[in-house]
């Protein structure tokens, strides 16, 4: 049986990397990933759900408001679908 935190480990800082890049789509990917491999991703989650509201609210002066609309509106369905994930896998594990 293998251990996933190494795992883990790595799409928890390709995310960071890439939230800090600014590559918003990349690192989604990346925090779904780790959140299928943890469920301490949550963590990843929210850290990644904070820079894209931050990010949003730095450049919403500099941004078309459909830009930040779609930033926005991705973050959210991102945490609804990480939510979902989380209550299913509690369900299961009850």
């Amino acid at each position: 049986m293998g251990y996933s935190e190494s795992l883990f480990l790595a799409f928890a800082a390709a995310t960071l990397l890439a939230a800090h890049r600014k590559a918003w789509l990349t690192a989604g990917v990346l925090a779904m990933l780790a959140g299928l491999t943890r469920p301490a991703a949550a963590a990843v989650a929210a850290a990644l759900a904070v820079a894209v509201v931050l990010h949003a609210v730095r450049t919403l002066a500099r941004c078309r408001p459909r830009t930040v609309a779609l930033t926005l509106t991705a973050a959210a369905l991102f945490g609804c679908w990480y939510g979902a994930y989380m209550l299913t896998a509690w369900h299961y594990t009850i």
